[in-house]
């Protein structure tokens, strides 16, 4: 995703006073937006697919609540960002962290339910299998 040259030297030939007040402008409208709901959306959907594989490998779903634990610290520290406040930082903290619980255990014993399926359709095929093979002499 490169900028074409006919782009580049478009804004190389503006002068630095109109660079300057351009970029100001974005800043200023990219700190209008809330960024909370996206940074939500990425964390449900990172940790959903975390929880996921988490739950369908491990033995136990109930073990998988050690990976918002293990990034707690960066997701803390992103969440103190002005941009993400809600009404109190701690609030902020809470939907944050909860976000992430949630769909991790959601998500693991989704994949723990389909392991859990696919062992026991495979042990019912096997069972099927030996019944069908075994042979009866009643002669």
């Amino acid at each position: 995703m490169g900028t074409q040259p006919q782009e580049k030297d478009f804004w190389e030939k503006l002068p630095q006073q109109t660079k300057n007040e351009i970029k100001a402008l974005l800043k200023q409208r990219f700190r209008q937006i809330n960024w909370l709901p996206v940074h939500l959306i990425v964390n449900v959907l990172t940790f959903s697919v975390l929880g996921f594989i988490a739950g369908y490998t491990l033995r136990n779903f109930a073990f998988s609540g050690i990976i918002p634990l293990t990034l707690s610290f960066e997701t803390l520290r992103v969440l103190n960002c002005p941009e993400f406040m809600v009404t109190s930082r701690a609030t902020t903290h809470i939907i944050g962290i909860s976000a992430q619980i949630a769909s991790v255990y959601l998500f693991s014993y989704l994949g723990y339910r389909l392991k859990e399926r696919k062992i026991a359709k495979k042990a019912t095929e096997n069972t099927t299998s030996l019944n069908n093979s075994v042979h009866t002499d009643a002669e």
